[in-house]
């Protein structure tokens, strides 16, 4: 029995460890994600904390040098919020660079696919075909013979 054979296939195969390659490295990306909107919050928090306790301490005598240390402490946070922003903005936009390229790695494996389908289907059609020719030969001659005889 003839055996079916993708002209494609190693095309199609590529297509199949692409996708689990992007998506590999989709999730890596998302978890890159939430490791950087971790550290946002954990930022804004501590932001939040260093500012309750500053406004505590307010009602004792406040040094000059503890609103200096203060304000230098702030404004370090707040450098560093705004860079985790930042690199959290990058990172999006790398999370939905890496989606669309999924997508379109996706829409061809899955054209290939269906192509490959269609291929066998044909395939099929052709054996099925080709067994009732030959069981109409096998048909005919057996007919024949009989008469014959």
């Amino acid at each position: 029995m003839a055996k079916f054979n993708f002209e494609l296939d190693t095309v199609l195969n590529y297509r199949k460890q692409s996708e689990s390659n992007k998506k590999n490295q989709l999730m890596n990306e998302i978890n890159n994600l939430k490791a950087i909107k971790n550290d946002l919050e954990s930022i804004i928090n501590t932001m939040e904390d260093a500012n309750d306790n500053f406004k505590n301490s307010m009602k004792d005598n406040v040094s000059i040098l503890n609103l200096q240390s203060h304000y230098s402490y702030m404004s370090n946070l707040d450098n560093a919020k705004k860079t985790r922003e930042k690199d959290m903005s990058n990172q999006n936009m790398t999370v939905e660079n890496t989606r669309i390229e999924l997508i379109d790695i996706a829409r061809s494996k899955k054209t290939l696919e269906i192509l490959e389908d269609k291929k066998r289907e044909d395939f099929k059609r052709e054996l099925i075909q080709k067994e009732q020719i030959e069981n109409d030969e096998r048909n005919c001659f057996n007919h024949s013979r009989k008469k014959t005889i």
